[in-house]
């Protein structure tokens, strides 16, 4: 009867042996797995920071440069409205060297200009009068 106490004994111990180092053993590996995903988690923060510096430095520059458009927009606006600048004289057309002779000989006075708006003393329908 001693020897069947024993054997059951020294059975159990080995089982509960065997047992607690594959449990131990599965722990670690588990906090192994636990500490990669941290370390993952850690790393995709740290991107996604980075993303959202980009992203604000990548709005700022957008911002600034609309209201540089703006400033530059309302400027050009202002200044046609003073009549500092005139549409008439930058879009007015110029004499093209190749047609020059063709528009030299001609009779009529409005060969000279190739294209483009017309002075309004050249406009042939100046005696014409707008109806509201």
């Amino acid at each position: 009867m001693a020897f069947l106490l024993t054997s059951i004994f020294i059975g159990w111990c080995c089982y509960d042996y065997g047992y607690n180092s594959a449990q131990s053993e599965q722990i670690q590996t588990y906090e192994t797995q636990l500490e990669d995903l941290k370390t993952q988690a850690d790393n995709a923060l740290n991107r996604e920071r980075n993303s959202y510096k980009k992203q604000e430095q990548i709005e700022a520059k957008y911002l600034e440069k609309i209201k540089e458009l703006q400033h530059n927009e309302t400027t050009l606006i202002d200044e046609y409205r003073a009549n500092n600048l005139s549409l008439r004289d930058s879009l007015k057309a110029k004499k093209c060297p190749d047609v020059s002779i063709v528009a030299d000989s001609t009779v009529s006075h409005h060969a000279a200009t190739t294209g483009g708006l017309h002075n309004l003393e050249d406009n042939p329908f100046s005696h014409i009068k707008e109806v509201d």
